[in-house]
């Protein structure tokens, strides 16, 4: 079914149906002048038609025209019998004789929770052509239906009257899309036009705004826009009083305390289907793969209520794509039993549930990551752009790690290492960046192919217990150089300051270096030097944490990893020296080196006054980014001066 020229003929094989030259049943065409200031004069001119599956389709619907008496009490058939008549008064269906009749449309009654009864068509889906099929749980008593689908005529299961519909059937395959092509249209003039949010699922629509009294007024405007256009409101069902709790498809959503719960009927009837489908699971009984699908569009649409409902869907998902590979939508399947897991887990979320905030909070806090093969990076800015700064080595077992676990790994170690910080700015929002698309999209979706699910629950349960909303954007890799710095930063010690720099501090502060520690025969300073490879051969001192320091005076540039260890050192031996390090505010051996100062000089840019080694330059590793300082320490006398 589709819009299309009024006449069609036959058409690769297939026989379409002429439509007459009056558009949607001719009901909307009347008004085809306020259609056509929206601009939807030809879409509904057009109209839309239905086409045979094959060529001997309309030779079994011939066939098939036979007229069933209604069975059932005089009860339900008084209230078919009314809302017929009702479709009737509102030019819905208009009557026709039994030689006009083309297709016949069963029609059923059931019951609704309430106890009103409600009619429905005989039939599933347009694709399933002549195919038989037992409709249950409705008044045929077994009879065998031919399942036709038809969008012109009708004949109710009352013998009353023939009619045909003189407006679009809603119970066709693809007649949500029509309804939803011609309403967004009126939407879309409203929007331009007022200043109300809107909205809406299919027919059922949903009008905010901040006051009151234009909210009532505007909501009356737009029902009398609908009805200009064709559209039938009904009133009975609508709550134009406005609200601050409002119930909107299965949801309540409380505008006074800003947060979204499941309606209590919903949750009540999400649980009972969840144990019935547990039982239908555990006795291996036959289900449609249509069923299955139809249960994780339910779970699906609760992903606004339960952020992390993605995450729990994998075997369900698996299982629908593997029935499918040999079956079509409406194939028998038996659903593995691996998805208890995942059921009993929705079970009791859906038990559990708490309302969820509508509230944006006020982002006070950036995070921005990135992962190399060497190791990983992180800053995070926060209170004034204070500035923190973590780095790591990947352990033996995360080398072998993907890329995109590797970034989402980095992201929970940023919000872990950082943990103590965030204590601080709880029931706030943090920036996430990364140059990782993937790692973005899975965290800002809360979902992620089956490889990466348990990292991305990592963060999510993380986020959960530091009470943070999460924000993530993307960032080109060229913008993110300082964390890449950190992620490929080279912590073995394979740089040194470039000749010159040590002996213009030297005489800034009158002070000579005897030794350099920390150091090698490539990358030494001073021909008198100590390092911690046992291989080297260019000196007899090896491993110098072995050694006393306290009656020598050092120039120390050691590996960032034992810069702690280095000043429980300086303080053991009381040692004196100078030591250069990166100038990174608020890290543990920072402030520590700081209070241990008695000079301290900027010499300026890692990548300006420092000079890689060779090994660096075949690992692709990276210097310190940032500045860099030179720290005078003199412990011999544990003077305690603070740094300049």
């Amino acid at each position: 079914m589709r819009t299309a020229p009024q006449e069609m003929e036959e058409m690769n094989g297939e026989l379409i149906y002429k439509e007459k030259s009056d558009g949607m049943g001719g009901r909307a065409k009347r008004l085809i002048q306020a259609w056509k200031q929206i601009g939807k004069g030809e879409f509904i001119s057009t109209g839309f038609y239905l086409r045979y599956k094959d060529l001997n389709r309309q030779q079994k619907q011939d066939e098939s025209k036979m007229i069933i008496l209604f069975r059932g009490t005089q009860e339900e058939k008084k209230a078919y019998q009314e809302m017929l008549k009702e479709e009737l008064e509102e030019a819905i269906v208009v009557p026709i004789q039994q030689d006009q009749v083309k297709r016949l449309i069963h029609k059923f009654l059931i019951k609704k929770l309430k106890g009103a009864c409600r009619k429905i068509s005989g039939c599933e889906q347009v694709e399933q052509g002549n195919r038989e099929i037992t409709l249950q749980k409705v008044r045929t008593r077994g009879c065998r239906i031919p399942n036709e689908l038809n969008g012109l005529c009708n004949i109710p299961r009352p013998q009353i009257s023939i009619s045909r519909h003189h407006t679009m059937p809603f119970w066709t395959k693809y007649s949500p899309i029509f309804f939803a092509e011609a309403t967004e249209s009126i939407f879309r003039q409203i929007r331009i036009h007022t200043q109300i949010k809107i909205l809406n699922y299919c027919d059922d629509i949903l009008l905010i705004h901040q006051d009151k009294q234009t909210l009532k007024i505007q909501t009356m405007e737009i029902m009398k826009t609908f009805e200009q256009f064709g559209w039938t409101i009904s009133t009975d069902k609508c709550e134009t009083e406005p609200k601050q709790i409002i119930a909107f498809l299965g949801q309540v959503c409380n505008l006074q305390e800003m947060n979204i719960r499941m309606s209590e009927d919903r949750k009540s009837k999400m649980i009972q289907a969840l144990k019935d489908w547990f039982n239908t699971i555990c006795k291996s009984k036959n289900v449609k793969i249509r069923q299955l699908a139809a249960l994780i569009g339910r779970l699906n649409f609760l992903i606004y209520q339960i952020k992390e409902a993605s995450l729990y869907l994998t075997e369900f998902d698996k299982a629908r794509t593997q029935a499918l590979k040999s079956e079509l939508w409406d194939g028998i399947m038996v659903v593995n039993k691996v998805v208890f897991k995942e059921l009993k887990w929705w079970i009791r979320r859906t038990r559990d549930y708490q309302p969820e905030s509508l509230i944006h909070k006020m982002i006070t806090g950036m995070l921005t990551t990135d992962a190399s093969q060497q190791g990983l990076g992180a800053t995070l800015i926060y209170e004034n752009r204070k500035e923190l700064i973590q780095h790591d080595c990947w352990s033996r077992k995360e080398v072998k790690m993907t890329n995109n676990a590797k970034e989402l790994k980095v992201i929970y170690y940023g919000l872990l290492r950082f943990e103590h910080i965030f204590k601080k700015m709880q029931d706030q929002a943090i920036l996430i960046r990364s140059d990782s698309t993937t790692a973005v999209y899975d965290i800002g979706k809360w979902k992620a192919k089956e490889s990466l699910i348990e990292r991305i629950k990592q963060v999510f349960y993380l986020m959960k217990r530091l009470k943070l909303q999460i924000i993530t954007i993307h960032i080109p890799g060229k913008l993110n150089s300082t964390i890449d710095s950190l992620s490929r930063l080279c912590r073995s010690g394979d740089y040194s300051l470039k000749i010159g720099i040590i002996q213009t501090i030297s005489k800034t502060w009158n002070y000579m270096p005897k030794i350099d520690i920390f150091a090698t025969q490539y990358i030494k300073l001073i021909n008198n030097y100590a390092t911690v490879y046992l291989n080297d051969l260019g000196t007899h001192f090896h491993n110098v944490f072995n050694y006393k320091w306290s009656k020598v005076k050092l120039y120390i540039h050691p590996p960032i990893p034992v810069k702690v260890r280095l000043l429980q050192k300086m303080k053991q031996d009381k040692t004196q020296g100078i030591q250069i390090a990166p100038f990174w505010p608020e890290q543990s051996w920072n402030t520590k080196l700081k209070n241990l100062t008695t000079r301290f000089l900027s010499i300026g840019q890692a990548n300006k006054i420092l000079e890689m080694g060779q090994r660096m330059k075949d690992k692709d590793q990276k210097l310190p980014p940032d500045n860099v300082g030179a720290f005078l320490l003199d412990l011999s006398q544990m003077s305690g001066e603070i740094c300049q």
